[in-house]
């Protein structure tokens, strides 16, 4: 059994198709410019996150931490 979830490639599919706002100078998008970093470190985390559960090891810390920081972004 793969530990990747479909999930995970939503996540990287949102992150591709946000680097095209990321990468396109506009005022208008001044705002979104967090967001790509946000979906880069949302992948790594759950990817890291699904890796560790698929080997058996705890990693609770990993969400716990990671989910303060989504809701200080939010």
């Amino acid at each position: 059994m793969s530990f990747l979830y479909p999930y995970i490639y939503f996540i990287a599919g949102s992150f591709i198709a946000s680097l095209l706002v990321y990468l396109k100078p506009n005022r208008y998008y001044r705002q979104l410019k967090a967001f790509p970093p946000f979906l880069l470190a949302t992948f790594l985390a759950e990817f890291y996150g699904n890796y560790l559960s698929y080997s058996g090891k705890n990693n609770l810390i990993l969400y716990n931490s990671f989910t303060v920081i989504e809701f200080c972004f939010y």
